[in-house]
């Protein structure tokens, strides 16, 4: 969860984009990773939960980039604008599915899908390059239905310039 402040509206032309990666060598996992983007929104009476497109990843979705790691390139879209945004919520979630090790989120931005790739991408941006900012106040904040690890962490070495790391183990969900 990121606590995100915004009195702009999140379109459904929004993107909320990031790179997962994990390390190669446990890449051949069985059953689905999944990932759900969302937004919980507070009028000053209630607070709600706007939820994101959701997507399926399989192993052989991953591509492996020859350094150990292999990268899925993520997009989820909201799925109605969201109006006074006060937190970004990603979620990471598994159905039958065996993997157990370390999940990296790296370029995680969230802006406008509209912008192509030669203009400039505005919005929200974390890319989790300064070590002094660690996880620019990305933090792990409850599972629904997850009897695994969640150590939340910030890896300061891992691309060459770090990255918010988990520790997660869907054995058992």
């Amino acid at each position: 969860v990121f606590d995100a402040k915004s009195d702009e509206d999140v379109t459904t032309d929004a993107k909320l984009e990031f790179d997962l990666m994990i390390p190669t060598e446990n890449k051949n996992f069985d059953g689905l990773m999944k990932i759900a983007g969302g937004f919980t929104t507070y009028d000053g009476d209630t607070w709600a939960w706007v939820n994101n497109s959701g997507l399926d990843i399989k192993s052989s979705d991953f591509t492996d980039l020859g350094n150990g790691y292999s990268l899925k390139h993520v997009v989820v879209n909201p799925s109605t604008v969201v109006k006074g945004m006060q937190n970004i919520n990603l979620q990471l979630d598994a159905y039958q599915c065996t993997y157990k090790g370390d999940v990296y989120i790296d370029n995680l931005k969230l802006h406008e899908s509209k912008t192509t790739s030669t203009e400039e991408v505005t919005g929200m941006l974390w890319d989790f390059n300064d070590a002094s900012k660690e996880l620019q106040g990305w933090k792990y904040d409850g599972a629904y239905d997850y009897d695994g690890t969640h150590d939340v962490s910030y890896d300061k070495d891992f691309t060459g310039s770090g990255s918010l790391k988990l520790d997660v183990d869907f054995t058992n969900n």
